[in-house]
């Protein structure tokens, strides 16, 4: 099962790619139906009553992390999600590392995490790409968080690398490189013939 993970911080374009995607999927797979996991932290916003101002809470993360478990754990198809477990505990570190900087360890050590992260590991069946901070996508989306200076996006990029790095993840990025939504697009299916050829 084919899964595409788009992640990075906030207004780097997951959400617009994932949709596209999705809209072009039949042009790299026309014999599968994908699904979309879209906004979960929205969601979870919306129904749990957290708002932005939460950004720095555990309690909130653990619960965006709860979500997207459940998400995942319910699709049995290929899927593109524009978030994923990774996320929260890369705001977790960005947001509030704690005195030792190890409060994201806290949600990285869960069991349901650990068993999707072996998964995420299989680059044949899952295409982890990072989104990075593009100038030109800037702006406060209302809702979860806003993007602050550049160096503030910046770091939170550092801290989403860090955490790839640190659970053993391979990935791609797409960043100030590629603004055009159509390009990223067919970089995405290079990707993805790519993982293709190597599970044969």
């Amino acid at each position: 099962m084919i899964r595409i993970i788009l992640t990075g911080p906030h207004s780097c374009g997951k959400t617009t790619l994932a949709n596209e995607l999705i809209r072009r999927w039949g042009e790299i797979f026309p014999e599968s139906e994908p699904s979309l996991l879209s906004e979960v932290a929205r969601t979870v916003m919306r129904t749990k009553g957290f708002t932005r101002a939460d950004i720095s809470s555990i309690e909130f993360q653990k619960a965006i992390l709860d979500a997207q478990v459940e998400a995942e754990s319910t699709i049995m198809r290929p899927f593109v999600s524009d978030r994923c477990l990774l996320d929260p505990i890369a705001y977790t570190l960005y947001k509030n590392p704690g005195v030792d900087g190890s409060n994201h360890r806290m949600l990285a050590v869960l069991p349901a995490v650990q068993s999707f992260l072996a998964s995420y590991r299989d680059s044949t069946e899952t295409l982890i790409i990072l989104l990075e901070p593009v100038k030109e996508f800037a702006q406060d989306d209302g809702t979860r968080s806003q993007v602050g200076s550049w160096e503030d996006w910046m770091e939170c990029n550092r801290c989403f690398k860090a955490i790839l790095r640190d659970t053993g993840m391979q990935w791609s990025t797409l960043g100030p490189e590629t603004v055009d939504l159509g390009t990223r697009v067919e970089k995405v299916k290079v990707l993805l013939k790519d993982a293709m050829r190597r599970r044969g």
